[in-house]
């Protein structure tokens, strides 16, 4: 019986995690800090088909060890099966360092003593699982490893049973294959044997050249890629030929440019049979993996190789916003965050009861359960919190281990022009958050301040962007007109105008509720015609009545750019006045802002679904 979602191209081979150099231009005994990427050819390609629009399977294996779980995590997170990947838990998971001197891979160390994904396991293979397989694809190191090899052959047997096209991309890795029982040349004999069993065989010249062969003397079927690196590639199939010119790029590092190369052929391959498409595409890809550092989370979207390949531009500012955009974790629901990232009010509330630190603590955490209980049975939208680390710290924590949405601020409370709690160091204060957080900042903006004001107010706003962007961290730009200056519709629509022409691309946007469908209309229009990409409009509540607020709230929920809402005093504001003040339990406090939580998602969602049904 044919396996239910079974994928259409399955990866076999290596997978481990890479850790590059951050310094450029330095060899590796020299290098500070490294970057971390899953890794393994056979990791890299499973990815780069994944992104290319595949159905894609990796069978391999990981340590049971926080690197593994690591690997496991992002392979499901890009939509690669992993059903038949092994955990093991008296093997470790595979390292490789690189060092970033001269853009070439000359410095990279393998830590593979051992190596899980040297010991695959064809018995965690669910039964049917190559029944749907158009190609199965294999490493040369897991042939030349006679240990490896001895498990890669029942899992080649059940493709080749399966009917599925059999690829050896030939990988060499000189020293590991020299290491390996008869050197070099055992190495290379078990490679030539397995390559007379395959249809495609991928290498470059040197690899072939390695196996023996110009190709010349293959069996007939057997078709050959040889990539030509700076000067293309050509798929040599039978009498004819199809050839990809070179791309004229600059160097960063070259070692994922094949896996990127042969996922984007495959994928286009099966999509298409078009030999020539399939071949250009991957020459695409492969060029622009090269121009960035790492490997597999620099594997470019089918959209983004699309314009790579019309504008042959790898500094371009499009294209680099493209793949960010593309490259966030995917959320196809809308967030309904209970805001409580506040520190002035909670200092002030410590002052005005007496109370500590502690106390503050202890308060936010229940604002966490209250976000729980009022998010029980939510099934067309997603919780999330907006948290700060100076009362919240707990809460952050609990919010990263449930992967729960998370915003975080950096702004000085009540600033303007903005400043940011971290200063000069707020690209660093960024990168040592936890992974998924979610930079929020809020000014005090109106498009009718002085120029002075917004110049001041943008270059901050410019200099947090920067800093987001060389972290790898989202970010939501939260503008609210100061309270003595107008905040209609029209007034948000061209505050959000001004801040794309000042440069200002962020993820989300924060903005009070509009007050008329024409309004939401205008705003997404001013949105899409600069950042059709951007998350969208999360609503915030002002401390407004919750009957006025939900109101705008219902209208909202209508309307396709807004993503949610974060909204904080509504909810906890009179709730923590009496907890603070001794005349509500946490029992009680916490009751009372579930409730006014469930309400508003209520609201909220009735909108929403009055947008579904349209």
């Amino acid at each position: 019986m044919m396996m239910a979602n079974a994928p259409d191209i399955i990866c076999v081979g290596r997978i481990a995690v890479d850790l590059y150099g951050v310094q450029a231009h330095t060899p590796l005994e020299e290098t500070r800090s490294f970057a971390r990427y899953p890794g393994g050819s056979s990791g890299n390609t499973a990815i780069a088909a994944a992104r290319a629009g595949a159905s894609v399977g990796l069978i391999s294996a990981v340590g049971d060890d926080p690197m593994g779980a690591y690997l496991l995590r992002t392979l499901r997170d890009e939509g690669i099966d992993t059903q038949a990947m092994a955990q093991h838990r008296d093997r470790r998971t595979a390292l490789a360092f690189l060092g970033m001197l001269n853009s070439e891979a000359d410095g990279i160390d393998f830590y593979r003593t051992d190596a899980a994904d040297a010991h695959l396991d064809a018995s965690k293979i669910p039964p049917g699982y190559f029944d749907q397989a158009k190609i199965v694809a294999f490493t040369g190191t897991h042939i030349a490893d006679p240990g490896a090899f001895a498990m890669v052959a029942p899992i080649a047997a059940l493709a080749a049973q399966a009917g599925a096209k059999m690829v050896l991309d030939i990988d060499l890795r000189r020293d590991l294959w020299a290491s390996f029982e008869g050197g070099l040349e055992g190495s290379v004999g078990r490679v030539v044997e397995f390559s007379r069993t395959c249809a495609l065989i991928v290498g470059n010249e040197e690899e072939i050249s390695l196996l023996g062969s110009d190709g010349s003397d293959w069996a007939g079927d057997l078709e050959v890629i040889r990539k030509l690196g700076p000067n293309g590639a050509v798929w040599e199939h039978k009498e004819s030929a199809c050839r990809a010119d070179g791309i004229a790029i600059s160097v960063v590092n070259p070692v994922g440019a094949g896996d990127a190369f042969l996922g984007n052929v495959l994928a286009t391959w099966i999509r298409t049979g078009s030999r020539q498409e399939a071949i250009e595409r991957g020459n695409g890809a492969g060029a622009l993996v090269a121009t960035r550092h790492g490997c597999s989370v620099e594997m470019p979207y089918t959209n983004e190789l699309d314009q790579f390949l019309a504008e042959r531009d790898q500094n371009s500012e499009h294209l680099a916003h493209l793949h960010r955009s593309l490259s966030r974790p995917a959320i196809d629901r809308p967030i309904l965050a209970l805001a409580c990232d506040h520190r002035v009010p909670f200092a002030k509330l410590i002052a005005k009861h007496r109370r500590s630190q502690a106390d503050a603590e202890a308060f936010k955490q229940l604002v966490f359960g209250a976000m729980e209980e009022g998010s029980r049975g939510l099934e067309d939208a997603q919780p999330g919190m907006l948290m700060d680390p100076q009362f919240g710290q707990k809460v952050l924590d609990k919010l990263g281990n449930d992967r729960i949405w998370t915003g975080r601020p950096i702004e000085v409370t009540g600033s303007r022009p903005l400043e940011t709690e971290a200063g000069h160091k707020l690209a660093n204060d960024i990168d040592g958050w936890r992974p998924g957080q979610v930079a929020k900042v809020l000014v005090w903006f109106s498009p009718d301040d002085d120029e002075d004001m917004i110049q001041q107010q943008i270059s901050t706003l410019r200099t947090l962007q920067a800093s987001c962007r060389s972290n790898g961290v989202e970010w939501m730009l939260e503008l609210v007109p100061p309270l003595d200056m107008p905040r209609d519709d029209e007034t948000l629509r061209r505050g959000v105008a001004l801040c794309y022409r000042a440069g200002l691309s962020p993820d989300w946007w924060k903005l009070p509720a509009l007050e008329t469908a024409a309004g939401w209309s205008a705003l997404c229009e001013e949105i899409h015609a600069h950042d059709r990409l951007c998350r969208g409009v999360m609503v915030l509540g002002l401390n407004e009545a919750i009957d006025t607020l939900g109101e705008k709230l219902d209208l909202a929920g209508q309307q396709e750019i807004c993503a949610g809402f974060a909204i904080g005093r509504t909810i906890f504001g009179d709730a923590a006045e009496a907890w603070f003040a001794g005349s509500k339990d946490d029992r009680q406090a916490t009751k009372e802002m579930a409730d006014r939580y469930r309400k508003l998602v209520a609201t909220f969602m009735s909108g929403r679904r009055m947008l579904c049904a349209a």
